[in-house]
């Protein structure tokens, strides 16, 4: 007992001591607490926990809303992406001189197929007599009529597999 009573100025001290940083220690997390609670009031806008079930509520059914709008979206591109693969876009035209005893680069012939080769060919013979015109199909960059080399040669332009 003689111990303690020796050292109880100084257990008294380092009691305090601790007590005091402990009592700090307090107060710094009073303050981060008061901290997270103004965060959370900010976050969740002055609304309660019943308010936020209903908030994270809402969010889920925009998100599924939105959902289903992004595969709307993707089936329409998707789509589109299969029109414009149908669509005669790839385009040709030579002009040249078919009869070589006249003078001028005046007939022609413009190839208009898809990416699949498939569309037509118009060809324009000009003679002293006029122009004659013709369109042929064309499947595949092939055609069930003969082609001429300068038919042959635009849609080959046009059409590269």
């Amino acid at each position: 007992m003689n111990i303690l009573t020796d050292y109880l100025e100084w257990i008294t001290l380092g009691t305090a001591a601790v007590g005091f940083i402990l009592f700090i220690l307090v107060l710094v997390l009073i303050a981060q607490i008061r901290g997270l609670k103004r965060k959370l009031k900010h976050l969740l806008g002055g609304a309660g926990a019943k308010d936020l079930e209903e908030s994270i509520r809402k969010n889920h059914e925009h998100l599924a809303k939105l959902d289903e709008q992004q595969v709307r979206i993707n089936q329409t591109i998707e789509q589109m992406i299969r029109q414009m693969k149908e669509m005669k876009a790839n385009v040709s035209i030579k002009r040249y001189n078919a009869f070589q005893e006249q003078g001028s680069d005046l007939s022609f012939s413009i190839a208009v197929v898809d990416e699949h080769g498939d569309g037509f060919v118009l060809t324009g013979i000009h003679s002293r007599h006029g122009t004659q015109v013709y369109a042929k199909p064309v499947n595949k960059g092939q055609s069930s009529y003969t082609l001429s080399p300068e038919e042959t040669e635009v849609i080959r332009q046009a059409w590269r597999p």
